[in-house]
């Protein structure tokens, strides 16, 4: 299934290990680990879901590129393990290279 979806993607995903925060529009926030990162979005694992068609405020440590604040919205949402998998698509696309952020 995976292969049939990277076919649609416009962008090449990127594999990393960024941590960072989601944050609510209430200002809540809880941890999160990026797994892959494109121009245009990302794919994040949480301890809590995230519900999705909302409006997703990511900050992520990465590495070369210092804290960076993502907006956007979260696509898709499931259940793996004892953690869950989100996609966020971004408002805008990233104007940093993915090299300085990886």
């Amino acid at each position: 299934m995976e292969e049939y979806f990277g076919c649609r993607r416009q962008y090449r995903r990127v594999p990393c290990s960024l941590r960072g925060r989601y944050l609510t529009g209430d200002d809540l926030s809880h941890k999160i680990h990026c797994k892959d990162i494109s121009v245009k979005g990302a794919r994040v694992v949480s301890p809590l879901p995230l519900p999705v068609r909302s409006s997703a405020r990511l900050e992520v440590d990465a590495k070369r590129a210092g804290k960076l604040t993502l907006e956007g919205e979260v696509r898709w949402c499931r259940k793996e393990g004892g953690n869950w998998q989100a996609g966020i698509t971004f408002d805008r696309e990233l104007a940093t290279l993915l090299n300085n952020i990886v």
